[in-house]
């Protein structure tokens, strides 16, 4: 009998190391290349969501840094933050993490390698608040897109301008902030929306 108390007390104590492990080391499932996303809590995210139609209007890329995830980014520049900083940043902290469902094979060290030196590259360029597709300014979704181009990985199709939504007031006046009465409805772009939505990703964790 007093064995039986034993083994059942040293299961409970096995099952409560494993919770709490998993718990406190919650981020242990992120890899190099995730892609995290969020609703931003920045002027600008109300005018993402109406032209996209989409509550996504942030993300990041992160990479495994000494052992921790880091999460580059495009906010009033290109920078890495913790992660946590990343997610603490997003309404109601609310995140999803997603991976490209090929990662294992398609991502190797090498390509990895590829893409800290590609993200390294546009750290300090400032957040390019007219979404402009060159390389001067850079927003977050031209920017995980970039990063993932540069080992020729494609993350969905570049659409223009012209094919979002701008007919909700407030993207009425964004719009005439930012270029008056030239709008360059042909130019490249990539919403935050667009990414998430893609078939090839998976979803690692969220919350």
């Amino acid at each position: 009998m007093k064995h039986c108390r034993l083994s059942l007390f040293s299961l409970l104590l096995l099952l409560s190391l494993v919770v709490s492990g998993s718990a406190a080391d919650s981020t242990a499932v992120l890899r190099d290349g995730d892609i995290v996303f969020h609703r931003s809590l920045s002027n600008l995210s109300q005018a993402i969501s109406l032209v996209t139609g989409s509550e996504i209007t942030h993300m990041g890329l992160i990479f495994i840094r000494d052992g921790k995830p880091w999460v580059i980014e495009a906010g009033g520049t290109v920078r890495y933050s913790t992660y946590e900083e990343f997610i603490a940043r997003g309404a109601e902290q609310k995140f999803v993490v997603k991976r490209l469902a090929s990662a294992d094979s398609i991502l190797t060290r090498a390509k990895i390698d590829s893409m800290r030196v590609a993200a390294d590259r546009f750290v300090g360029r400032n957040y390019d608040g007219q979404f402009n597709w060159s390389d001067d300014q850079l927003y977050c979704s031209e920017l995980v897109w970039k990063i993932y181009h540069a080992v020729g990985i494609d993350l969905g199709t570049l659409r223009k301008l012209k094919e979002y939504k701008f007919d909700h007031p407030i993207v009425k006046e964004q719009l005439r902030r930012r270029y008056g009465d030239n709008v360059p409805l042909e130019e490249p772009v990539i919403a935050p929306s667009d990414i998430f939505d893609l078939p090839t990703l998976t979803i690692v964790t969220q919350r």
